[in-house]
C-alpha cells in the first residue's frame, strides 16, 4: 500500500500475527484528518460498518466517516500470500477506491 501512496496511520509496537489488529471503534477516535482514508475488509452479508455500528455516536463522528473516506474492500480480497495475491489485492485495491 506504501507503494501505492497510502501511509498507515495505525502503527504498533507489537508483533500481530497475521499483520492484523482488532480494536474498538474508540481506538479510531485518536486518527483524525480530513485527508485520512478508511479502509477495510468487510463480508458483503456482515457489514459491521454499515450495519452494526449504524447510529453509533462515535463511528458518526469520525472524520474520515462525515467525509465520506470509508473504502470497504470484499470479504474475498486476499491478503496473504505470495505475489499474486499482493497483485490481486493491489488491484481490489485500486478499483475500490477508484470507483466510489
Amino acid at each position: 500500500m506504501e507503494k501505492l501512496g497510502l501511509e498507515n496511520a495505525y502503527q504498533t509496537d507489537e508483533v500481530e500475527p497475521y499483520g492484523f489488529t482488532e480494536v474498538g471503534v474508540e481506538t479510531l477516535q485518536n486518527f483524525e484528518g480530513d485527508d485520512l482514508q478508511f479502509i477495510a475488509i468487510v463480508q458483503e452479508n456482515d457489514n459491521i460498518f454499515e450495519n452494526q455500528l449504524a447510529g453509533n455516536a462515535v463511528w458518526e463522528n469520525l472524520s474520515f466517516v462525515k467525509n465520506g473516506n470509508t473504502h470497504y474492500l470484499p470479504g474475498d480480497t486476499p491478503v496473504i500470500g505470495g505475489v499474486s495475491s499482493a497483485k490481486a489485492f493491489t488491484k481490489q485495491l485500486v478499483d475500490t477506491m477508484l470507483n466510489e
